[in-house]
């Protein structure tokens, strides 16, 4: 009942994330040109082992994969597969084209962990969800899609396990490189939809940020708008001190004016 609320949820277009929910981040290259970052929310309180997996790959702190022996991180790999207004791919460590990688647990002997549920239940109904890449079911290793549209024939096949947070013109201009495919039927090639070497989309750096409604976010703007909150307070104090002060100043000069009058006046009656 609550997965199918929280289903409701999301093809009404709100945001189904949660406090603790994990936070990733994906800085990206074209060629030699720096593009910005992409920021994530992966819906931990739905896939954990999903999120978590993609967390430690984003971090590179599980050393090297039982089946690859290669290093088990995102840094310096590549989105190998671009599809305008579709999707983008990436995550394969191992080959670059979509054939390798693996997850960070050893449960399997190809590297790979099943689907989870909730995932399995979630959309892909708008752009900027981020899900799986799998070979078939319970598959599930390094790789990932970004949609870059509502994408229904996924649906129940991969495990949506997050979002874009930040970052979407970033991948706009990714999904706007050119790719083999401008080459198609030359000598018999078929197109796989990579990127053109003079246009590498690469991850230059990728790590995790503070969790969904996390203190540490929370109070770094608490700090930023109360600073700004304590200035006002204190430039009204301020203002409010100075008028005071001119206040008394203007009596005093007031009441010294009127007590030279009476001398004055005084001193002529003398006179």
């Amino acid at each position: 009942m609550a997965q199918e609320m929280v289903r409701q949820k999301q093809m009404l277009g709100f945001d189904i994330s949660k406090k603790g929910d994990q936070r990733c981040f994906l800085d990206l290259s074209i060629g030699h040109t720096n593009l910005g970052r992409v920021t994530f929310v992966l819906y931990s309180h739905l896939t954990p082992r999903t999120a978590n997996n993609f967390v430690h790959l984003c971090k590179g702190d599980m050393g090297n994969g039982r089946y690859t022996g290669l290093p088990l991180a995102y840094r310096g790999t590549q989105i190998h597969r671009v599809i305008k207004e579709f999707c983008l791919q990436g995550g394969d460590f191992e080959r670059g084209d979509g054939t390798g990688g693996e997850s960070i647990y050893p449960e399997n002997p190809m590297g790979k962990f099943g689907d989870e549920p909730h995932g399995l239940q979630l959309r892909h109904m708008r752009k900027g969800l981020l899900t799986m890449s799998n070979s078939a079911r319970n598959a599930n290793g390094s790789q990932f899609i970004v949609t870059m549209k509502a994408i229904p024939v996924m649906d129940g096949k991969h495990v949506v396990f997050g979002h874009v947070e930040s970052g979407m013109e970033v991948l706009d201009q990714v999904q706007s490189v050119p790719t083999d495919r401008i080459n198609a039927g030359e000598g018999g090639t078929v197109p796989k939809d990579k990127p053109l070497r003079t246009h590498t989309v690469t991850v230059v750096d990728c790590g995790e940020l503070p969790p969904v409604g996390s203190k540490d976010k929370g109070k770094n703007k608490k700090e930023k708008v109360g600073g700004k909150g304590l200035k006002r307070k204190a430039s009204v104090k301020d203002a409010k001190h100075r008028k005071r002060k001119s206040t008394k100043k203007s009596k005093r000069d007031g009441s010294s004016s009127s007590g030279s009058s009476s001398d004055s006046s005084s001193s002529s009656s003398s006179s």
